[in-house]
């Protein structure tokens, strides 16, 4: 037991550091725009992950948790789940390859679509969802920081070997998150007793998973397609500037994790005292990291991207400009999750967040057609788009019909933490 407790938090600390560590490498080997042209494959691999894992890694968790202790029930559930997220690949898949081709942002490295689309087969393979429902922890620390930690070794080792490429940390990508779940598939699949899932099985699953993916596909859409976006109408080098400072503004973001995981459980009971001191905590941490932001802006920038991307004019006032968002994001998170641990309810949350994603594309297309599409103006967007979603959970709150976990589509480096959504 306590061998595993190590194991399991030294995993989770390495494999924490490392996106902040790979950030600080990939900014120094790669030129300002490769880096932006990596960004934005990364970006459109994770979100389509999302259609490929279609909610599993909640309800696939959930059906495995109340089958593991009955072999035969437990081989129709992994069966079912896995005919689901291979169907959610071969759609997932083929949509990279179209839309990463398409943006003239990588028009002159044709390669990056195609390994963009191998990407989001990788992430189709986690087994985290069923690590989840056998409550296998050591396993599942694996699959959620393995891929990170691995590539940071590879990524270190090719730009030591001076082979670092926007191509090669891609296929290296590609090779750590495979590599890494494909080991862990192989350690699961011999004891799982795997059975064809009748259609009524596969029918509820989906059925299940509907609701909950689509609240994270809206909820990941403004989070990771921005570099993505931006290379409609920016230059390579300026869409590097933004997704380097998004990153780091991001990487501020997951400091207020700890304290969202510990206290919103605890507000299941509606309890409006402790209710509100949590709010009271939480705006105040937020306004901390947000005055230590703009006041180490310059020497944490230095530190974190090095001279090439300082010489961006976009990158400074595009940090400070993104950095509203460690006000807002928290805030507006918490207060609509509160409401979902309180009462159980997403049908409001999901409202809610589709309104938020509908006026971030709907102002996206307005700035792309009148040519006011670039890194300030998409910065602002974002910052708007809190700003809406923490005006309407303040002032409806959430609610509906069905519980939802915890998720808001933040990633690291290309790679989205199962633990942290969960």
């Amino acid at each position: 037991m306590r061998r595993d407790l190590v194991f399991v938090y030294g995993v989770t600390l390495l494999g924490m550091a490392a996106p902040a560590l790979l950030l600080v490498l990939l900014v120094r080997v790669l030129a300002p725009g490769a880096y932006g042209q990596l960004a934005a494959v990364q970006g459109v691999a994770v979100f389509l992950g999302v259609l490929a894992d279609f909610g599993l890694i909640y309800s696939g968790s959930a059906a495995v948790a109340r089958a593991r202790e009955h072999p035969q029930r437990l081989g129709h559930t992994v069966a079912a789940g896995l005919a689901l997220r291979g169907a959610g690949a071969l759609l997932s898949a083929p949509l990279a390859l179209a839309v990463l081709g398409a943006n003239p942002l990588l028009s002159e490295r044709p390669g990056l679509p195609l390994l963009g689309a191998l990407l989001t087969l990788a992430y189709a393979l986690s087994p985290a969802w069923l690590l989840w429902g056998l409550d296998r922890q050591r396993e599942l620390a694996l699959a959620e920081h393995g891929p990170r930690i691995l590539l940071l070794l590879l990524v270190a080792g090719a730009a030591l070997a001076r082979a670092a490429r926007a191509e090669t940390v891609l296929a290296l990508q590609v090779a750590a998150v495979a590599g890494v779940y494909l080991a862990l598939w192989g350690r699961l699949v011999p004891a799982l007793h795997l059975r064809r899932p009748s259609a009524a099985l596969l029918r509820t699953l989906a059925g299940d998973a509907l609701r909950l993916f689509l609240y994270r596909a809206l909820a990941a859409g403004f989070t990771n397609l921005n570099p993505y976006l931006l290379g409609l109408a920016a230059t390579p080098e300026a869409v590097g500037a933004f997704a380097a400072a998004e990153r780091v503004v991001r990487a501020g973001l997951q400091l207020a994790e700890p304290l969202l995981r510990y206290h919103l459980p605890k507000l299941q009971g509606g309890e409006r005292r402790r209710e509100r001191r949590f709010f009271l905590e939480l705006a105040g941490l937020s306004g901390v990291l947000w005055l230590l932001f703009q006041l180490a802006a310059g020497p944490l920038l230095a530190l974190l991207l090095g001279p090439r991307l300082l010489a961006s004019e976009v990158l400074r006032p595009v940090f400070t400009l993104l950095s509203f968002l460690l006000l807002l994001h928290p805030l507006s998170k918490a207060r609509l999750l509160a409401g979902v641990f309180a009462r159980g309810k997403t049908s409001r949350a999901l409202a809610l967040q589709a309104v938020a994603f509908a006026f971030y594309a709907a102002a996206a297309l307005v700035l792309y057609s009148t040519g006011r599409l670039g890194p300030l103006t998409l910065a602002g967007l974002l910052v708007a788009v809190e700003g809406l979603l923490l005006l309407l959970t303040f002032t409806q709150g959430p609610g509906g019909e069905n519980r939802v976990p915890e998720t808001d589509g933040k990633v690291g480096e290309g790679e989205e933490s199962e633990r942290e959504r969960r």
